[in-house]
């Protein structure tokens, strides 16, 4: 049986752990997505999790479904982190072009995230 106020603590904290704070997320919202949200939700009738982005409050991008939550979970996260930016590395580390893609990016994370690549 699952527990909802658990996976949802537990969600939480992952983001917070991660620093994700200031991302648009929707985590089990009874009352539906908003707009460019990354989104977890449960389908009682079909006992799975749904996992997937908006960009309006009318359009999902790619529903992905899971009947584990440690999978959904992932994916959630995966989401998330792929919102922030990406980080294009060129030969032999170079230099490095960013991609901002969202305008709440913390800055720590990015910080963390490029040492943790050049020291690659």
């Amino acid at each position: 049986m699952r527990d909802e106020a658990q996976e949802r603590l537990e969600l939480l904290s992952a983001i917070q752990d991660l620093g994700y704070e200031s991302l648009r997320y929707s985590i089990f919202n009874e009352y539906g997505p908003g707009e460019w949200e990354v989104v977890i939700d449960f389908d009682d009738s079909m006992q799975v999790y749904n996992v997937y982005a908006t960009v309006d409050r009318a359009s999902k991008e790619g529903i992905f479904n899971f009947t584990d939550f440690s999978e959904a979970k992932e994916k959630f996260l995966k989401f998330l982190g792929d919102t922030i930016f990406s980080i294009v590395i060129m030969f032999r580390k170079e230099w490095i072009r960013c991609i901002l893609l969202h305008y709440g990016t913390v800055l720590r994370l990015f910080q963390e995230r490029l040492l943790k690549t050049i020291r690659e």
